[in-house]
């Protein structure tokens, strides 16, 4: 083929010098139409309501008609076919580069990915210390891909991973606190116990009239200093009610089921940790003071790395490993993945406080555990002797929930329930809002 004179290669030179101007264009047309993306949840791929423009359309490349290579043969690792124009070299290097970019941005825009996110979710809740290379492998992401939609939700969603301790192991008694209040007061009072390092799951109920929270304390003299001193000088708290924590059927070790159904199975086998998984029947554990260093470090992020906490621990990174490893083996330790439930569809949350005949509650308990729609259940002291946490979408399954499931539960007597309107403090750390429109986008 004679060579391109200067003449006829001078368009293909402008062409190949635009593509900054395109990819510009591209990622704001991305902006505008990522609505137009549904993610298939059940099979995992997007189907496109509209497509691409051309010049992207396989996905592979830039498109460029001229660069002498085929459509998608960058990305496919695919040489090119028939003799190089003279628009090969770097001019075409640079072209792949820019398509490649433009392609990632495509993948962080559109709503492709989303199912990557639930994906990533549900690992973190099998083992919430995972390193993100192993987990992008069971994946089957690139670990930037990984570390990209990680950081992404910890930002949109407040994700977090938490390490919490197994009360029972430790000497710890949890009680659930119910607070009715006058409205003006309540949500000072319930920042007020989102503050402590002592309560978790803060919440207002029931139009604002009622604080939730649950107390972990170690002693009972931690226990009177809030239910017989502090809370009481207030006098816009109209009632107190504490519930002792008896039993957990599901909650703290065990995970809610909304986010976890992404994974097959041979993927969760693949994300198991090599520990035992926590129970209320584990040996007692005496704590030490390098113990509370580390718990008081993972409480904040419990994924950070073992190098960070033997630095704030003041001691060698093996022994860091070893203590962590003591610790989940004696089921004294275990992570919870902490985030804004809204972003997996908005779920409405409700606390449900139940009447059980004491012959029946054991099997009502383990019942309530099988619902999808139950994030914790314990049995409790007090005149309602069974709490659970419920999440619905709406308040058409909310009802059908009550009638349906809670309604057919073995040994009901009673049943009284209280919509939670907005959570202060969830596992160790005060919930914070997020920005406007994260965590909806489909």
């Amino acid at each position: 083929m004679p060579p391109m004179s200067r003449s006829r290669s001078a368009p293909l030179i402008r062409r190949i010098s635009s593509f900054p101007r395109i990819c510009t264009m591209w990622s704001m047309y991305c902006r505008r139409s990522r609505n137009a993306f549904m993610c298939r949840r059940g099979a995992g791929r997007c189907a496109r309501a509209s497509r691409p423009p051309l010049l992207f359309r396989d996905g592979g490349g830039c498109g460029c008609a001229k660069s002498g290579r085929p459509r998608g043969a960058a990305s496919r690792g695919q040489s090119p076919r028939g003799p190089a124009s003279p628009g090969s070299g770097p001019a075409r290097t640079r072209c792949n580069e820019l398509g490649a970019a433009c392609r990632i941005l495509r993948e962080i825009e559109s709503g492709c990915v989303e199912y990557i996110d639930l994906q990533l979710i549900h690992a973190l809740h099998i083992d919430g210390r995972a390193p993100l290379r192993r987990i992008a492998s069971v994946l089957g992401v690139s670990d930037q891909m990984a570390a990209r939609r990680y950081a992404r939700l910890r930002e949109t969603a407040g994700l977090r991973v938490v390490g919490r301790l197994n009360p029972r192991p430790v000497g710890q008694t949890v009680w659930a606190l119910r607070l009715q209040c006058v409205p003006s007061a309540s949500l000072g009072l319930a920042q007020a116990l989102a503050e402590r390092e002592d309560t978790r799951w803060v919440q207002l109920a029931s139009g604002g009239t009622e604080v939730i929270c649950h107390l972990a304390v170690h002693s009972d003299s931690d226990r009177d200093a809030l239910l017989m001193e502090r809370i009481p000088s207030s006098r816009r708290v109209t009632s107190i009610t504490a519930h002792r924590m008896l039993r957990l059927f599901k909650g703290g070790p065990t995970t809610w089921d909304g986010p976890t159904s992404a994974l097959s199975r041979e993927q969760m086998d693949a994300l198991a940790p090599p520990y035992p998984p926590p129970h209320s029947g584990a040996a007692p554990v005496e704590l030490t003071d390098l113990d509370h260093v580390l718990l008081a470090a993972l409480n904040r992020d419990g994924r950070t790395p073992h190098a960070a906490l033997a630095v704030e621990a003041r001691c060698h990174e093996s022994t860091v490993r070893r203590r962590i490893a003591h610790l989940r083996t004696a089921g004294a330790l275990f992570f919870v993945l902490d985030m804004d439930e809204r972003v997996l569809g908005n779920p409405a949350g409700t606390a449900i406080w139940m009447s059980v005949r004491p012959s029946q509650l054991a099997a009502a308990g383990a019942a309530l555990a099988g619902h999808p729609q139950v994030a914790y259940a314990a049995a409790t002291t007090g005149r309602t002797n069974l709490l659970a946490s419920v999440l619905c979408s709406d308040d058409e399954s909310l009802y059908a929930y009550l009638s349906d499931r809670i309604g057919a539960l073995p040994g009901i007597d009673a049943v009284e329930t209280a919509p939670i309107i907005r959570t202060l403090k969830r596992d160790g750390s005060v919930a914070r809002n997020p920005r406007p429109g994260a965590g909806t986008r489909r």
